[in-house]
């Protein structure tokens, strides 16, 4: 029996798709790669497109967006869905981008949205001069802000605080937008009102919140002999940290 054109990718497609429906695959990331490896050999730019989407259903990891994006901006152009008056390869690898921009905020997954403007800079810094200036500096201005910051570490009971502990983290530009005045932090059991204001500027985050919450840990803790509270002076009771 020949076997033509159209049946060898239906076979060929039949296999693809009997394996990454296995429930337990050691990494179903290899077997996506060679079944869109498949369709780009065999020139099949929309069931590459499908498969891409088909993944990021299961499974949002910025490889696979990143991938899309690098797909759109080599393949876009051949694909036979394209119009003439549709997207160029280059505006739907932005469009990809963006997207996976959005999601991975929504996420709060701060470490991939950085790889993800790493990627899409190096796109945008690649194209010919002249023709992608205002894109790589918009592209750049989202990038963020790395700061060291300092949280407590506890112990396996998750009250017993052993220490302090630091570690990086990054502030984005659109995410700064959102943080303002720190809400009232009402103490019951002392009385005390205390009001945080939160200027964004580089480690105005890390000290305010931070020093509070290990104020609030230790400060609290025992109102008894040596404690850290002291009068203000007030006729109501109230007590202030000595901080």
């Amino acid at each position: 029996m020949i076997l033509t054109i159209d049946r060898f990718l239906l076979v060929s497609r039949s296999i693809f798709e009997l394996t990454i429906n296995q429930p337990d695959l050691d990494m179903p990331e290899v077997i996506w790669k060679a079944y869109i490896d498949f369709e780009l050999s065999e020139a099949e730019y929309g069931h590459a497109r499908s498969l891409y989407k088909r993944l990021l259903d299961r499974s949002s990891h910025v490889k696979v967006w990143i991938a899309m994006a690098q797909f759109e901006l080599e393949y876009s152009s051949y694909s036979t869905e394209s119009k003439e008056d549709g997207p160029t390869a280059l505006e739907a690898s932005r469009t990809v981008f963006q997207q996976a921009y959005e999601v991975l905020k929504a996420q709060g997954l701060k470490e991939e949205r950085l790889l993800l403007l790493e990627a899409w800079r190096d796109v945008e810094a690649g194209i010919p001069e002249g023709g992608s200036r205002s894109h790589l500096e918009a592209v750049e201005a989202r990038f963020p802000r790395k700061i060291k910051m300092s949280r407590p570490v506890l112990a396996e009971d998750g009250v017993t605080e052993l220490g302090s502990e630091d570690y990086f983290d990054y502030i984005f530009p659109d995410d700064e937008k959102k943080l303002g005045t720190m809400g009232a932090l009402l103490c019951h059991r002392t009385g005390c009102f205390m009001m945080l204001s939160v200027v964004v500027d580089e480690y105005s985050i890390l000290y305010v919140t931070t020093d509070f919450y290990l104020f609030l840990r230790s400060g609290y803790e025992d109102l008894g002999e040596g404690s850290s509270m002291e009068s203000s002076g007030r006729s109501d009771g109230y007590r202030r940290p000595v901080c």
